[in-house]
């Protein structure tokens, strides 16, 4: 049976020094900035940015694994035709495997080849968010797939960028021990559990929550990343 180490919030050294409120200034402040969501289905963040003009642009990437039939897809087309002038684009990545089970308790969630490598050049992502991806059960509970997500994160993440990663769903699933981190060059920058402090925790969701109705569980976190 596979055993998962979740990141316990708060706890983590450079997490203790890491200002959230400042981060959250500066990369609204900056002239020139690339924010890549993947994993938005049909909640993307780019519905809460203000600036996506000039040098500052969106891109979502999505592959659909808990919407195979493409029921979603029809309002993330309509979103894209509501922000034509701004710097966004939706992106699909097609994988080779499919969902064959919507049972959260089974562990033979996926049927074929989880590659979640994507067409975007290396080190092109100022920004990385990742909002209820790593603890969806499709990707944390099938063996290797959180490993081949985090090494395609550090992939497309610049030098000085940031992983943002929002679990509110499920975070109890979600395995982003140090040891997956450390494989892919990544390290824990900062971290927030829900409520704890309670203003970095909305300042967090005003930039991030893509969904009005957002489920949270009691366990709900937010970690940072960059590279090590």
């Amino acid at each position: 049976m596979a055993t998962f180490e979740i990141s316990n919030p708060l706890t983590n050294r450079n997490a203790r020094s890491f200002d959230i409120g400042q981060y959250l200034v500066e990369r609204e402040a900056r002239s020139s900035f690339l924010m890549i969501e993947i994993g938005h289905l049909e909640n993307p963040v780019v519905t809460k940015q203000s600036n996506l003009a000039g040098q500052r642009g969106y891109i979502g990437v999505e592959s659909w694994l808990r919407d195979p039939l493409g029921l979603m897809k029809p309002r993330i087309i309509k979103l894209g035709q509501d922000l034509a002038g701004q710097n966004v684009a939706f992106m699909d990545n097609p994988l080779k495997c499919i969902a064959v089970s919507e049972d959260e308790s089974s562990s033979n969630r996926l049927r074929g080849k989880y590659d979640p490598a994507t067409l975007l050049p290396n080190r092109v992502a100022d920004e990385l968010i990742f909002s209820n991806v790593f603890g969806d059960p499709h990707i944390a509970l099938r063996r290797g797939s959180t490993r081949k997500l985090l090494r395609e994160a550090a992939r497309l993440l610049d030098s000085a960028g940031k992983i943002i990663i929002r679990e509110t769903i499920t975070p109890h699933f979600a395995d982003l021990g140090s040891k997956k981190l450390k494989r892919a060059g990544l390290v824990t920058l900062g971290e927030c559990a829900i409520g704890r402090p309670a203003n970095e925790w909305a300042a967090l969701e005003a930039v991030f929550n893509g969904d009005d109705q957002p489920r949270l569980s009691p366990l709900s976190f937010y970690t940072i990343l960059g590279r090590a």
